[in-house]
């Protein structure tokens, strides 16, 4: 079979070849026509997908458009019906108020008489209550002053109390002194004296009745009370702002401090936290020891007492008892006034109490407080009646 393409096997004459020329150039022109014709067709089609995506993206922004506009509408709706409900209570208030106002127009002349009576015996009423008021206020401002007044004479009564106090306390002293002095004086007159004649009479060894006894007695000059009285007024100027409380007794000057101002409580409750004198209360100590050192040595005993909150099972292998712990206090503020203070050791003196020696009750918490303390007992014995002779330093 033959190839209908080659042309090479069919025999060309003479006027064949402008007929294949012709040929060849339709089919050429048909294939740029067709080659064209797929451009265009590809070009059309990039044009309609544009088209659709333009009209996807047109219609989703429509429905969006829409959507804002539903809710717009609700919102609007909303909006529309809350003022109507807003109105709507508004007219029935204006309704209640016209109501209200033709009653009131209906009523006779002497209801509004009894009405405007009821109105002037309550502004009376009101204005004897302001009166009242200004009379109390005033009445308070008074007691007020009168209050100020009587914590001013207390305070100066205090004062007067504790230079009274002073003395007495110094007169007992001059007065044990003295008892001493007399106990001694016959047995010193036998030994000094000498023997009286056979035929003296009785009533010669007895002594002269005094020459006035109604004469004043002359002051007590002893070093002990301005010592005292320079150590009180130093501790009470030192300690002013210090919850510190200065007593006085016939043997001893107590100085009370609250153990919350040494202490942190919470040593005695978590085996953690270490027993240590806080930095306030170690101001406190210095200033104590300061003004005892100003005067002449002599036995300081350190007594700490607790309330009856027992020792916590945290803290029980450091402290078997509240007696041991208040030991332990004690200890602590000697070794201080000792080692910060300058105190001579062989003055001073440590004692717990534990919760034994009370001052309020243990019931609340106010009594409680009270009961933790720290006593600085200052005794009256000077260095020679102690029990011991203290080396000289």
């Amino acid at each position: 079979m033959k190839n209908p393409t080659s042309f090479s096997a069919v025999p060309l004459k003479s006027n064949a070849f402008p007929l294949a020329a012709a040929l060849w150039a339709a089919v050429w022109a048909c294939g740029c026509a067709t080659s064209a014709g797929a451009q265009r067709t590809q070009t059309l089609e990039n044009q309609v997908q544009a088209l659709q995506q333009e009209l996807r993206q047109a219609k989703e922004n429509g429905e969006k458009e829409v959507k804002q506009a539903a809710q717009g509408k609700a919102s609007l709706a909303f909006l529309l019906e809350d003022a109507g409900a807003k109105i709507n209570t508004m007219e029935q208030r204006v309704q209640e108020l016209e109501r209200s106002n033709r009653t009131l127009q209906s009523l006779p002349e002497n209801s509004k008489k009894d009405q405007r009576g009821e109105i002037a015996k309550l502004s009376k009423e009101n204005d004897a209550l302001g009166k009242a008021k200004t009379d109390l206020y005033d009445r308070l401002s008074k007691q007020v002053l009168r209050k100020k007044e009587l914590q001013d004479d207390l305070d100066a009564q205090k004062k007067e109390n504790r230079s009274l106090a002073n003395k007495l306390f110094v007169m007992q002293i001059a007065q044990e002194r003295l008892q001493k002095q007399l106990a001694q004086a016959p047995a010193e007159a036998s030994q000094s004296a000498p023997a009286a004649p056979a035929g003296a009479s009785a009533a010669s060894s007895k002594a002269p009745p005094p020459e006035d006894m109604d004469a004043p007695a002359e002051p007590v000059n002893d070093p002990l009370l301005k010592e005292l009285e320079t150590l009180e007024k130093d501790l009470s100027k030192e300690l002013s702002s210090d919850a510190v409380q200065i007593t006085q007794t016939p043997k001893s000057l107590i100085l009370s401090v609250p153990s919350d101002a040494l202490f942190d409580a919470g040593a005695k409750v978590d085996a953690k936290t270490r027993l240590e004198i806080k930095p306030a209360g170690q101001k406190t100590l210095k200033k104590v020891a300061a003004a005892m050192k100003k005067i002449s040595e002599r036995p300081v005993r350190v007594e700490a007492n607790t309330d009856n909150t027992p020792v916590s099972w945290n803290a029980v292998n450091r402290y078997s008892s509240l007696w041991d712990y208040s030991a332990a206090c004690a200890t602590l503020v000697a070794e201080y006034l000792h080692r910060e203070g300058g105190i001579n050791p062989r003055m001073l003196s440590a004692v717990g109490y534990g919760e034994h020696r009370p001052l309020e009750s243990n019931d609340t918490a106010e009594g409680r407080h009270v009961n933790r303390r720290i006593e600085i007992v200052l005794d009256t014995a000077g260095a020679a009646d102690l029990p011991f002779s203290p080396p000289e330093p």
